[in-house]
């Protein structure tokens, strides 16, 4: 995922955005992989930044605890360090170019 991360960032297109890698923190875990979403969001927030476009490319279907932690908490936090708006972009779920990549990726 950092390599898709890095070459997304890399790309003509994305030279003006800011790309982060994130990981949320399991409730039963004392300690993660760094950097904690929630330090990132809480950051973003108050160096101004406004909106956040959210990507969870570790899962092929929703799943409703990250759809929750990300739609509504992360959302949450970051507006109260002054933001505005946390966009969770769909996972490929069923759709017929999700099914087709997990076809190929178990070949």
């Amino acid at each position: 995922m950092f390599r898709h991360g890095t070459a997304l960032s890399r790309s003509p297109s994305n030279q003006q955005r800011k790309i982060h890698h994130l990981f949320s923190v399991p409730p039963w875990q004392g300690s993660w992989i760094k950097p904690y979403s929630d330090e990132i969001i809480k950051s973003l927030a108050k160096k101004g930044i406004k909106k956040l476009l959210v990507f969870a490319p570790a899962f092929t279907s929703d799943c409703l605890e990250t759809i929750y932690e990300i739609g509504v908490e992360y959302d949450e936090l970051f507006k109260k360090h002054g933001g505005e708006k946390v966009q969770l972009v769909e996972s490929l779920n069923d759709s017929a170019e999700g099914i087709q990549m997990l076809e190929k990726l178990s070949k």
